[in-house]
């Protein structure tokens, strides 16, 4: 039952995949900045501040501040395992893009349109990206991070679910403004983030035994 549950996610997430795709040109054409403007627009306050939450340390920062406030409260056994599924989960999907990155081997659009037009995919050679793992897009990692920790935070603390998915969508918005990635990049960071948060939720809290009062509804499916 399963795999049955598992391929048939993977069915779903690839069908998604190929949806985000067919958008691509009309979400860059549509949202990514000209290239003479990027370099002043990315160092605005709010650009950083949502790009951030792609970025590994940020959800360290998360951890720990779980573990603090929830020290001594009588728990801290639930409260160390969920600072440590958030961390895990942003970690996890941040790794696990990088690698896909290397077999997938397509370049950030920034590399194939170096002139801010659109150029379409452009792939290396099969298994190019071990041998020059640089500038490669598919799928982001910044948005593997975001997803990964966002989700496995809102999972841990239903009420900040929206708030932390927004954030983390905030950041997927980032990296197509700014022409690091395409639409599809961010949908497949974003499905890496989903899985890792969905597989460090349910196996810590299985091991021990949070219970299931806290999952929110994509958890508790099955």
């Amino acid at each position: 039952m399963l795999r049955w549950r598992a391929l048939g996610a993977l069915a779903i997430a690839l069908m998604g995949l190929l949806a985000v795709s067919l958008l691509d040109r009309a979400a860059y054409d549509a949202l990514t900045w000209s290239a003479d403007r990027r370099d002043a627009r990315e160092l605005q306050d709010w650009y950083q501040s949502l790009r951030t939450v792609g970025y590994l340390p940020a959800w360290l920062a998360v951890g720990a501040v779980i573990a603090l406030l929830g020290h001594g409260g009588g728990n801290d056994r639930a409260v160390a395992g969920r600072a440590a599924a958030v961390v895990l989960s942003a970690l996890t999907a941040g790794i696990a893009a990088e690698v896909v990155k290397l077999f997938v081997g397509r370049e950030r659009p920034e590399m194939s349109g170096v002139d801010g037009s659109w150029h379409g995919y452009v792939f290396r050679a099969p298994l190019g990206g071990f041998a020059d793992g640089s500038n490669l897009g598919f799928p982001s990692s910044h948005a593997a991070t975001a997803f990964g920790g966002a989700l496995a935070l809102g999972a841990a603390y239903p009420p900040l679910r929206w708030f932390a998915l927004a954030l983390a969508c905030g950041c997927g918005l980032t990296r197509v403004l700014s022409g690091a990635h395409f639409a599809s990049d961010v949908y497949g960071g974003a499905a890496l983030g989903w899985a890792s948060a969905r597989v460090w939720w349910r196996g810590l809290s299985e091991r021990w035994g949070w219970g299931g009062a806290a999952l929110p509804r994509w958890e508790r499916v099955g």
